[in-house]
């Protein structure tokens, strides 16, 4: 009876294990940022789905969106070079003018000027070196405010409005200063001649000491926004003193005519405060008169 049985091998496997067969296939899979196959394939997708990672790897190909920079590369290399070819330029003069320059400075920090001899012999690097000290501080002037008020509301996008801007800017600070100029001469022919061109001298000299007493604090200004704040505490002191300078000048010049506090109080409001403010709020405007040229 039992001969009637074939004789087989049964699998050792119980029949409810045996899953589907597996197809060969590569070992990995490329993706197409190396030459080198290295991600083992898993074609039953219990480690990984291939189509989650590639969705992973070219959703990460742009990066990540961050803070843009306030000033570009090319604004800090155009700043720089101004510093450097202001530092040459007032290196050479200096050379040159060096022993004018340090009396000056001194004469003009004295309560009472006084006739010195190097005045009589004023040279032509001498009237060139005045120009080029005050164009410093007009430059200077203008990179910091370029710099104050692009943290506060910069409006410009382009490369040529922010040119545009900073440009405007030295020319406005130039024509604030030939304003003021204007209004001493006016201020001389009405009153006194004399006395009043002394405080022009005065107020030119002044203009170009702020610039070399600002230049490292606003180097810094510029270049180091961490110590921005400090820097511009420096530089807001530097501008009082030169203006406390002018106005006790100019109270000198009231006192020795006779003409009386009044007066004095009214020049100070007309000509020594209200200017500033239009000077702070013409430099906001200019923003947004540049920003819809630009447009």
């Amino acid at each position: 009876m039992f001969d009637t049985i074939r004789n087989t091998t049964l699998d050792t496997t119980s029949f409810f294990l045996v899953g589907e067969p597996v197809v060969a296939k590569t070992d990995s899979v490329t993706f197409g940022f190396s030459p080198y196959k290295v991600i083992a394939n898993d074609s039953t997708g219990i480690h990984f789905k291939k189509d989650s990672i590639a969705y992973s790897l070219q959703s990460g190909e742009n990066g990540k969106v961050g803070i843009p920079r306030n000033y570009p590369l090319y604004e800090n290399s155009l700043f720089f070079l101004i510093f450097l070819l202001c530092l040459s330029i007032f290196s050479f003069f200096y050379r040159i003018s060096g022993e004018s320059i340090r009396n000056r400075l001194e004469e003009e920090f004295r309560r009472k000027r006084h006739s010195l001899s190097y005045s009589e012999q004023v040279t032509a690097a001498d009237v060139w070196a005045d120009f080029f000290m005050i164009v410093q501080t007009i430059l200077i002037a203008a990179m910091v405010a370029y710099k104050y008020f692009g943290q506060q509301e910069f409006v410009l996008s382009s490369t040529e409005s922010k040119t545009i801007y900073f440009i405007g800017l030295g020319m406005f600070f130039g024509f604030f200063i030939l304003v003021r100029l204007l209004i001493f001469r006016l201020f001389g022919s009405v009153f006194f001649s004399s006395d009043v061109s002394g405080l022009m001298s005065k107020y030119l000299s002044l203009i170009g000491f702020m610039g070399i007493l600002s230049f490292v604090p606003a180097f810094i200004f510029v270049f180091a926004p961490q110590f921005s704040q400090i820097m511009l505490i420096i530089l807001i002191i530097i501008f009082f003193i030169s203006r406390v300078i002018i106005i006790a000048s100019v109270l000198d010049i009231f006192v020795k005519h006779r003409l009386g506090y009044l007066g004095f109080i009214v020049y100070l409001c007309g000509v020594e405060i209200l200017p500033y403010f239009l000077l702070y709020f013409g430099a906001i405007s200019l923003i947004h008169i540049v920003g819809s040229i630009a447009l």
